[in-house]
């Protein structure tokens, strides 16, 4: 490993195809968009602190979706990212197994079975919830 750098990075918050946000998922400045991913300099100064072999885990819904967030740090980082494509509750597990090239995860997310997702009002309904593998971008 390469000292003195990021290996490993979690994100957690709100996301959609195109956008991960903190905090307040309702005021756009918390916001950042695939194309900030793609134009802004700060996402792009990440890199020198992330180890060549680094892994993001981006713990929001829809992120994984194609074409969206998490393939967009994985095409202008060069980082593996995990992420979902469904509208989930969270991380279930995450497996860690250290190996001589490097760190492996394998993510489960807690996805929502029940038909009404209600984002303004903060949560889920009282449906089921399945576990999912998650998308892998490496």
């Amino acid at each position: 490993m390469e000292e003195h750098k990021i290996s490993f990075v979690l994100m957690k918050g709100h996301g959609s195809q195109y956008t991960f946000s903190l905090g307040d998922f309702l005021q756009a400045s918390h916001e950042i968009s695939a194309s900030d991913v793609s134009l802004g300099e700060g996402i792009a100064r990440m890199r020198k602190f992330l180890a060549e072999k680094s892994t993001v885990i981006v713990d929001s819904c829809n992120t994984g979706e194609s074409g969206g967030f998490a393939q967009s740090i994985f095409e202008h980082l060069g980082v593996r990212v995990i992420a979902t494509d469904h509208t989930t509750s969270g991380i279930n597990s995450i497996n860690v197994k250290i190996r001589k090239e490097g760190v492996d995860f394998k993510v489960e997310f807690n996805i929502s079975t029940d038909p009404i997702h209600v984002p303004l009002l903060g949560g889920f309904g009282k449906g089921r919830k399945r576990k999912i593998g998650a998308i892998d971008y490496k």
